[in-house]
Order: structure tokens, then sequence, then C-alpha cells
């Protein structure tokens, strides 16, 4: 497997100083830029690149990020083989309560780190498989042929609540703060394709410069400078992190089919495209036969389903698709195929 990386860490223009770390295999980076290309068979040697934002008082939440990625680097030096999923979540996520509770010692001993903590965004790519491991704020984006799609979940209580990321910044979770730390690991293989880029980033990004803005600078410049002066440009007030993976799957692992085309080519054929509203009256209308459901996942990794619909020599075929877009949602994508003119 192959991988570009781009990262940057960044003070930003406001904070005195970096409380942000990131973990590029084994590399820590703070106030430094990273960019390579390597090749690894992570069927021997496991890769994983995260990033950690840290907060307390005085110079605590640097001490935070550090400890939580060097800590997981040391992790990655003894892990096994042949670990199943549930065997792979154990261990990260003994690991990771086992750096919060050193975390929440270190706090006890020493008032000025009381509220020490940390936040851990990762992605592990382990024997040909992707796994994304997160605790907190810090963010796990895909970019692929123009579309960005954010793959984490916030532990905030904006993200919980239903509220605008912008009125409030209260974390629900993190590494080394509050008495216990949830981990979220889960496997993403089935929605990773060979040339898509894994976005890892802090708040610092993600606070100044909205999905669609990334989105748009990642088609044109995919740059990790580059995200980071566009926050500059829009305030620099926090810490500035990111890291920007492109994976190439050179042996072991292809690109799967485009298993929603074939289907749609298969079902389609013989048909024309109709209106929508025109299909579902006549499905209605003429009690057609609902005949076969699929449901897959697009190329871009979308929810898709394909309905098809039947009575004597009439054929509808109805197409959706939901994409999950940064600034309007879900948003259902619907086309309709079929042959009521031979009636």
């Amino acid at each position: 497997m192959k991988f570009m990386v781009k990262a940057a860490s960044d003070p930003g223009l406001k904070r005195a100083h970096n409380e942000d770390m990131l973990l590029i295999i084994s590399d820590l980076i703070r106030d430094d830029v990273y960019d390579k290309e390597f090749e690894k068979d992570t069927k021997v040697s496991p890769v994983i690149f995260a990033v950690s934002d840290g907060m307390g008082g005085h110079s605590s939440g640097d001490v935070a990020s550090a400890t939580v990625l060097r800590e997981l680097a040391v992790a990655m030096n003894g892990l096994g083989s042949d670990l199943s999923l549930e065997e792979l979540r154990n261990y990260f996520t003994e690991t990771i309560e086992e750096i919060h509770e050193g975390l929440v010692e270190q706090a006890r001993r020493d008032n000025a780190k009381k509220g020490m903590g940390a936040t851990l965004i990762a992605i592990l790519f382990y024997e040909n498989k992707v796994f994304y491991i997160n605790a907190g704020d810090s963010r796990l984006y895909r970019f692929r042929r123009g579309i960005l799609k954010k793959i984490s979940k916030d532990h905030s209580l904006a993200e919980a609540a239903g509220y605008d990321r912008g009125t409030t910044h209260v974390l629900l979770n993190s590494v080394g703060g509050g008495e216990k730390v949830e981990v979220d690991f889960f496997e993403i293989s089935d929605i990773v394709i060979s040339g898509d880029t894994f976005l890892l980033c802090s708040d610092g990004l993600t606070d100044l410069v909205d999905d669609d803005t990334i989105e748009e600078i990642l088609d044109v410049n995919p740059e990790s400078f580059v995200l980071v002066n566009e926050a500059k440009k829009n305030g620099g007030n926090d810490n500035i992190s990111v890291i920007l993976a492109t994976v190439d799957f050179v042996s072991g692992v292809t690109e799967p089919e485009n298993e929603f085309l074939e289907l749609v080519n298969k079902e389609r054929e013989g048909l024309e495209q109709m209106d929508n509203f025109e299909a579902d009256k006549f499905i209605r209308e003429n009690e057609m036969e609902l005949l076969t459901v699929h449901k897959t996942k697009n190329i871009s990794g979308d929810d898709a389903e394909i309905r098809v619909y039947k009575k004597g020599e009439m054929k509808i075929v109805v197409t959706n698709v939901e994409h999950e877009s940064a600034s309007e949602g879900t948003l259902n994508f619907a086309t309709s195929y079929g042959n009521i003119s031979k009636l």
C-alpha cells in the first residue's frame, strides 16, 4: 500500500503555544510540516495517522496531546497480528483507557494540570483493512473525486443536541477529561478505495473553514499548508493541525466494482429516463408490483437503492442515492426509467 502524506501543525495567530500534535506512524510533529511518500505492507507493518488537540491550564494541554500520541505510538509496537475486529477494538480501547487514567492521575497530583485532556482522531491501516478511532471533536473526512464526506462524529454538545457548532464548543468526551473516556472504533474498509484522501484535523481548522470551502480547496490545491493558511486568513484563533493522507492499494487490494452502476445499467436496459413524479403516479395508478430492491452503495460510498416495478410488459426502475452534504444535510437524488410508452 502506498501513502502520500502531507501534514502541518501550526500554533495559529492568537495562541501563545501549540497544544496540538500529530502522529504519522511513529513521528510526533508539532509546529512543523511533513511531506513524504512511502510504501508499507500493512499485513506486516500497520500504519497509523492521528491528530490530538490538547486542552487544560498553563502548558498541560500540550503535555496531554503529546502523552496521548506518544503512548499510542508505543501501543502500535505491541500490536499483534491476525487480530479480529473485536480483539483489535479491545486492544485500542484498553490502551486509550489506560492513557486516560494516567492523565487523570497526573491532574490529581498536580493542581496546575487540573482539567488536562486531549482529543484523539486516528486512522489505522491494519492487514489491508482500514479503521478509525475517535474520542473528542477532532475530525476524520474522506475526499474522493471532488466530494468531501465527514466520517467521524463529534463528541460534543453541538453534535449531540443538533446545535450549530458556532453556538457551543462544549466537549462531552476526551482522553483525560472527566471520569471516563468513550472510544469510537469502527472498520471503514468498505468505504475506502484506491485514490481516496483522508483528512484528519483539529477544530482549529473546522471552526474557521466550513466543509464546502475545505472541499473546494482539496479539489484545486490539496496541500495541508493551504488549509492552515485559510484558517489563519479567517482569524487563526486556535491551533491548526491537518493531515492529508492519500492511499493507493498497489497490492492485495483493488478498487471494488461499481455495483450500483452495474445494476442500474442492467435493470434499465431498453428503458428511457422519465419524470419522477410521473413514474410515482404511474406505479400507484397501475398497481405495479415491486419486483426487486437492491440496496448498495454508489462509487462515492453513498447509500443507494434500486427499486424495480413491473406489470405485464411495463417496467419502471427507480434509483435513489442519499448524499451527506456538509451544508445541506442529507440530500436525496432520485432518477426514474420506464417503458410506459409501449402502452
